[in-house]
């Protein structure tokens, strides 16, 4: 029979909950990510043992979580230089299981100005993304930033949204996926285009 694991064999548990239970545990492969966990503390057993187990157990389930994704996009109308209007994107994302994180947020350049007004306004733009760009990018791998941008620019450009647009949508998740990988935005671009 399949060993269940400890943690979930609650005793007022239904015999029909602790079977989904297994099977969920299982799926997941929750036996095997825990035992290799554990050989990672003693890896280097019998010469030392690590200080701080948890951290080593902590820093192995955080390469081995789901990609950060999108969980929602929002666009908003600012005020930059001079009080011209502009565009602002702010990402917010789910990662290692947490929800609700703002991680990037981008403003695109005002125009010039004296420059001739874009042939799209601020609101019409916001408009466009919250409806028609938003929604095609809820649950997509945030670190996958050459997928993203390739996405971004096919769609903005068949809908007619000015460059800035699509502009500052690719930075605002490019900022996103940096400070999920902790290192520099020129580092997280560099190190996705050389993998694409």
């Amino acid at each position: 029979a399949t060993r269940s694991p400890f943690f979930i064999l609650k005793m007022d548990l239904s015999e029909r909950d602790k079977q989904r239970l297994r099977e969920y545990f299982s799926q997941h492969k929750t036996q095997e990510m825990m035992q290799l966990a554990m050989n990672e503390v003693t890896s280097a057993f019998p010469a030392s043992l690590p200080p701080d187990p948890a951290a080593i157990i902590s820093r192995f389930f955080a390469h081995h979580c789901l990609p950060p994704s999108v969980e929602r996009l929002e666009a908003l109308e600012v005020f930059g230089a001079g009080g011209v209007p502009t565009l602002q994107i702010n990402v917010t994302a789910t990662s290692r299981g947490i929800p609700g994180q703002l991680v990037g947020s981008s403003t695109a350049p005002p125009p010039p100005r004296g420059a001739v007004p874009p042939p799209m306004s601020i609101q019409s733009q916001i408009d466009l993304l919250e409806k028609q760009v938003f929604p095609t990018l809820a649950g997509r791998d945030l670190l996958d930033s050459v997928t993203l941008d390739q996405h971004i620019g096919s769609l903005c450009g068949e809908l007619g949204l000015p460059k800035s647009a699509s502009m500052c949508l690719s930075m605002a998740l490019a900022k996103g996926g940096a400070a999920l990988s902790d290192v520099p935005l020129f580092h997280h671009v560099m190190t996705r285009l050389a993998q694409a």
